[in-house]
C-alpha cells in the first residue's frame, strides 16, 4: 500500500506515518587481497617477540603423604597468601620454513613468594604444620612451548593450519616453618604432547589478527590430566623489521596421580592480556 492509502484507510485513526530503513555498508578493501601486492605484509622468516604478560593466577594443590593418604587441598592464593596477579616476561619465537611450515618456541617463568600464619593445621606431603605456625611459601611455574605448524592455506589474506608439539611444564612448591625449620617440597614436571589449530587474517596491509588453540587430554594407568592453551594476538607492522601488538593468553593445567611416590593433584590456571614488541627478519 502507498503512504496516502495507509493514511486514508478507515482502519487507521491517526493521521501519521512512520517509516524506517536499515542499511549495511561494507568496505571491500578492509581485508588484504589474496595475491601478494607491493604493500602486502609478508610474514617474516623469523619473528622474535618480547612481551609483558599481566597474569591472573589461580592454583590449588594436594600432596599425598608417603603412605598414599591424601593431604589437604591448598589454595596457594587464598590460603597461603601467594599473589594472584603478577607481571611476567614472556618470550616467543617463530621460524618459518618456506610458505607452509613453521616452528614455534615460547617461554615464561612465574616465581612467587609469600609468608602467612596458618589458621589451622596444614597437611602437605609427609609433614603437618600446626595451626598458628608462621609459614614461608615459594612457588615456581616454568613453561616451555615447542610446536611444529603446517598451513593448509597461506596467502596475503589469510592463514589456516594445524600444529603439534610439546608443553614442558615444571611446577615446584616449597612450604617451610620459620620457627622450627620444618620444610616440605614438591615438584612436578610434565612433558605434555599437544595438538591444535592456528589461523590468521590480514587487516589491511599493516595489521594481522592471529589465534592459536592447543589441547592435551590423558587418562592412563595412574595418571589423569588435561591442558588447554589459547592465544589471541593483534600485531601491527611498525617498520621493515619491527612490529608491536596486544594479545590475550589462557593456560590451564590439571593433573591427578594415584602413585604413592608423587600422589596428589595439581590445578593451575593463568590468563591475562599482554603487550609485545617484535623483531622481524
Amino acid at each position: 500500500m502507498q503512504g496516502a492509502e495507509i493514511i486514508n484507510s478507515p482502519v487507521v485513526e491517526r493521521d501519521a506515518l512512520w517509516t524506517a530503513s536499515v542499511g549495511v555498508a561494507y568496505n571491500a578493501d578492509i581485508f588484504q587481497k589474496r595475491a601478494y601486492g607491493p604493500d602486502s605484509w609478508r610474514m617474516p622468516r623469523f619473528d622474535f617477540r618480547v612481551g609483558l604478560f599481566r597474569d591472573s593466577i589461580s592454583t590449588t594443590i594436594i600432596r599425598d603423604d608417603e603412605n598414599g593418604d591424601s593431604g589437604d587441598e591448598i589454595d596457594l592464593e587464598d590460603e597461603l597468601g601467594a599473589s594472584n596477579r603478577e607481571s611476567v616476561l614472556q618470550l616467543d619465537a617463530i621460524y618459518r620454513i618456506g610458505n607452509y611450515h613453521r616452528l614455534e618456541v615460547g617461554y615464561f617463568d612465574l616465581t612467587r613468594k609469600s609468608s602467612v600464619t596458618s589458621q589451622s593445621a596444614l597437611s602437605f606431603g609427609s609433614g603437618t604444620f600446626p595451626g598458628g605456625t608462621e609459614l614461608k611459601i615459594r612457588s615456581d611455574l616454568r613453561v616451555v612451548r615447542l610446536a611444529y605448524a603446517y598451513s593448509i592455506m597461506n596467502d596475503a589474506q589469510k592463514e589456516l593450519g594445524f600444529m603439534a608439539g610439546l608443553h614442558l611444564s615444571r611446577f615446584e612448591t616449597e612450604i617451610s616453618a620459620t620457627d622450627s625449620g620444618q620444610q616440605q617440597l614438591t615438584s612436578v614436571s610434565t612433558p605434555l604432547p599437544v595438538a591444535g589449530l592456528h589461523g590468521a587474517v590480514a587487516i589491511g596491509s599493516k595489521m594481522r589478527l592471529a589465534a592459536e588453540v592447543q589441547i592435551f587430554r590423558m587418562q592412563f594407568n595412574n595418571y589423569e590430566g588435561s591442558m588447554n592453551y589459547v592465544s589471541l594476538t593483534l600485531q601491527r607492522r611498525l617498520g621493515q623489521n619491527s612490529s608491536a601488538g596486544i594479545g590475550f593468553n589462557y593456560f590451564g593445567l590439571k593433573l591427578d596421580s594415584d602413585l604413592t611416590s608423587i600422589g596428589g593433584s595439581l590445578n593451575v590456571m593463568h590468563r591475562g592480556p599482554y603487550l609485545f614488541l617484535g623483531m622481524n627478519f
